[in-house]
């Protein structure tokens, strides 16, 4: 429901509206002029008062998903018509790890390669970077890196204790794999499972009960008591991990 009463304030009214007003203005149909005049006043105040209370009612709703850390910016180089390397820049966020840290030394991502920083703006401009270099808050630094370490360098540079309490508000204390046993779940948390349950994978408990069968991130299941959360997706819908938010029990 409310999720229903969120969708049903989004309605807002735009160019469809007023690219129909403007037919019976071209046709000459007496009082188009006022049709026209009342539809662009209704999509203007739609924008005005529902546009701009979107965060708020998505916030009172509690369909508001805590944000992703994400890459300030991104370019593609291209070397030849078919190779090209991808280039994201970060920019340092307060408390964040990557915060006092040099540049090439923000986040051990991988074994296969060294991470190096190309370039480092402060302040809106490029400093050379020394031994003892260090990142500050503000800073933005370029790095070439394949799409698979993106999130967690975006993690190093962005996630603080407020981003980390946000998503366990939203998603739960603990993040669980979506394939393994239901039965094994219940076992160790004290979940009750209806006859059959104990064998299904916990995407699969989570269709059965009512979850999305094409689950996003942000779909939720509560049962018991127990909030089982779709965390995270790749690319081709398909979910990688799931928050489990267990309740309080008294003593």
């Amino acid at each position: 429901m409310r999720e229903k009463a969120y969708i049903s304030w989004l309605g807002l009214r735009g160019a469809v509206p007023i690219s129909l007003a403007m037919m019976p203005l071209v046709m000459g149909v007496p009082n188009s002029e006022l049709l026209f005049n009342v539809a662009f006043a209704v999509v203007v105040l739609s924008l005005l008062i529902q546009g701009t209370t979107i965060p708020v009612m998505a916030r009172l709703l509690k369909v508001a998903m805590p944000p992703k850390p994400e890459p300030e910016g991104m370019h593609d180089i291209w070397l030849s018509e078919r190779e090209a390397v991808a280039l994201f820049s970060f920019k340092v966020t307060k408390e964040s790890e990557a915060e006092g840290k040099h540049p090439d030394a923000v986040a051990p991502i991988s074994e296969s390669f060294d991470l190096r920083c190309f370039a480092l703006i402060r302040d809106g401009w490029k400093i050379e970077m020394q031994n003892d270099t260090v990142l500050r808050e503000g800073d933005t630094a370029w790095y070439i890196l394949p799409d698979s370490q993106v999130d967690k360098m975006a993690k190093y540079f962005s996630e603080t204790g407020q981003n980390v309490r946000e998503n366990f508000d939203f998603f739960g204390e603990f993040a669980v794999d979506p394939y393994v046993n239901t039965g094994d779940l219940a076992a160790a948390y004290g979940l009750k499972l209806e006859d059959g349950e104990a064998g299904m994978s916990l995407l699969e408990w989570f269709q059965s009960r009512g979850g999305s069968a094409q689950p996003v991130e942000g779909d939720r299941i509560v049962v018991d008591g127990f909030s089982l959360t779709v965390k995270e997706t790749d690319q081709n819908g398909v979910v990688k991990s799931m928050g489990l938010k267990v309740p309080r029990r008294e003593n």
